[in-house]
């Protein structure tokens, strides 16, 4: 009798031990799994953002005459195995489970697939980039962020063809009444620049252009805003700058610092050939290469601009500036004054007549005699 109760007892803790033993597993593989479904998740986000984004350009490029059927048929691919693998996942999900050893044997498989999982979808994102290098500079983005950004840009350009003023896209009917023209424009002016609005990579990238454009400015130098100008078609040229003689051909780019992806050798060989081309086709004596950046670039690529010739800037952040054009009329001397939304500010020279300047605010430019431009129409 005795010795059935020491066994009893003895079977109760070998029991009770192997019980805590299973929990402590369970905890550690639950550990395990969360530490595999973070790469999973953004992974799943830049893959699904990188999606979206080639759909849209496919779009575009097909509205434009540039049928590309291959990529479609190729990102449609990608779509379907993806929706397969989250299927294949929820499957996988672990259910209550009623024994212990059949918890950690299901976290084991579950932590296993969420490796796979990271596995399978780092070539997927490695080849998103491979075929559409361009889409690294969207990434820094949410998708929230882009499609804001990017219905923005699209009411600009409908704004631009009628005589609507694109301040309205700031401000709002429910505001626009009770306000005067100088304050409807300097809350638009202020909306703008707010550091919470959405905006496209592309908005972004032409704020830095202006800004590095406008420090040049400031140094004499009379600048072309090419890239703004030309869009897609600007041959990696985002400015010209011009002081006597010399010419520089400027690249910007503006990257993210907490995404950590540096400018490439492929960017400076970029601009070393825009350099050379242009020097070529216009005939000039000299002219220098130049890129600016917000983060650095790769040990390559210094290496591309030490032998190339490309001066480089690495760590020059954007920064707030005077951002509004008063601008002086060649023809009839008229002083007006250009905010960044405008139609015509990227063309709008300043520096060439006495009195032209950047204005912080619109009622700088106002005390100084310059008027809002009028609403322009495109192509009248």
């Amino acid at each position: 009798m005795k010795n059935d109760l020491e066994y009893e007892k003895k079977r109760r803790e070998d029991t009770q031990k192997t019980s805590q033993e299973k929990s402590a597993q369970i905890r550690e593989l639950e550990k395990e799994i969360g530490i595999a479904q973070r790469p999973v998740k953004e992974l799943r986000q830049k893959c699904k953002q990188l999606e979206r984004i080639i759909n849209e350009a496919v779009e575009d490029w097909q509205q434009q005459g540039a049928l590309l059927p291959t990529l479609r048929e190729w990102s449609a691919r990608i779509q379907e195995e993806y929706d397969e693998a989250v299927v294949n996942n929820l499957k996988n999900r672990r259910p209550p489970a009623v024994k212990a050893s059949e918890q950690v044997k299901e976290a084991r498989q579950l932590a296993r697939n969420y490796k796979m999982e990271v596995e399978r979808l780092r070539p997927q994102l490695a080849l998103y980039e491979g075929l559409a290098p361009w889409i690294l500079e969207y990434s820094d983005h949410s998708l929230e962020e882009l499609l804001e950004g990017i219905k923005e840009e699209r009411e600009l350009e409908k704004v631009y063809g009628t005589v609507r003023d694109p301040v309205a896209i700031f401000v709002p009917r429910s505001e626009w009444k009770s306000l005067s023209e100088s304050q409807r424009n300097q809350l638009a002016l202020d909306r703008y620049w707010r550091g919470d609005r959405r905006r496209t990579s592309w908005t972004a990238g032409i704020q830095y252009e202006r800004f590095i454009g406008h420090r040049y400015e400031a140094k004499g130098y009379k600048v072309e805003y090419y890239g703004a100008i030309n869009g897609v078609d600007d041959l990696g040229i985002d400015l010209i700058c011009r002081r006597d003689d010399e010419v520089r051909i400027v690249q910007c780019k503006r990257l993210s610092v907490k995404k950590g992806i540096p400018v490439r050798e492929n960017v400076i060989a970029q601009i070393y050939g825009a350099a050379r081309f242009y020097q070529m086709d216009s005939e000039v004596k000299s002219v220098i290469p130049v890129l600016y950046t917000t983060f650095e670039c790769s040990k390559t690529a210094r290496l591309f601009g030490k032998y190339l010739g490309v001066r480089i800037f690495e760590g020059v952040p954007f920064q707030s500036y005077p951002s509004i054009k008063c601008n002086i009329s060649r023809h009839d001397g008229a002083r007006i004054y250009h905010l960044p939304f405008d139609q015509q500010y990227d063309r709008t020279e300043i520096g060439d007549v006495e009195g032209e300047f950047y204005a912080t605010t619109v009622q700088e430019a106002e005390e100084a005699g310059f008027r809002r431009a009028y609403r322009w129409i495109s192509g009248g």
